[in-house]
């Protein structure tokens, strides 16, 4: 995924499956990622548009929208794109309450429901890495997509 010649503000969508997916299906799902966002439209319109898949997890989709913008169909045809990827790799990109983090620099991923006990135990504190899978423009990606968990949205999860 090429981002140098996306603008700051282009809008990004990020898709985290439950568990990582199998090294072997990567370039596939990479190809296919490549084929959707070269045919990716709205209102019979290109998106100037890249994606990609990374750490084994996350589907990135990036679209610059000064010359295009997106719509709810072409976000529909996203989401259905994504849906059709976790179908063929038996994986689900759609499931909200997963969250990312760094365990002694490795990534793991588990259910909202865990993050709590994790941190009453110890094995995750306020300096814990977390992906941050809302941010929204590729400034932010490439900025605060990784923050600690004190810095994130995700600490009300662990505070509810």
């Amino acid at each position: 995924m090429d981002l140098i010649a996306y603008p700051p503000e282009a809008r990004v969508w990020i898709f985290q499956a439950n568990d990582p997916v199998d090294e072997e299906f990567l370039p596939e799902i990479h190809d296919r990622i490549g084929e959707f966002t070269k045919v990716w439209t709205s209102h019979q319109k290109q998106l100037r548009a890249t994606g990609s898949i990374l750490h084994n997890r996350f589907i990135v989709l990036v679209v610059d929208q000064s010359m295009a913008g997106t719509s709810g169909c072409s976000i529909d045809k996203a989401m259905h794109f994504v849906q059709s990827l976790g179908h063929l790799y038996e994986t689900d990109f759609l499931d909200r309450h997963y969250y990312t983090f760094v365990d002694n620099d490795q990534l793991r991923t588990v259910h909202s429901n865990e993050l709590r006990s994790l941190y009453e135990v110890g094995e995750i504190d306020d300096d814990t890495p977390v992906y941050d899978n809302l941010v929204s423009t590729k400034e932010d990606f490439l900025e605060k997509w990784v923050v600690p968990l004190k810095d994130s949205w995700i600490k009300r999860v662990v505070f509810k």
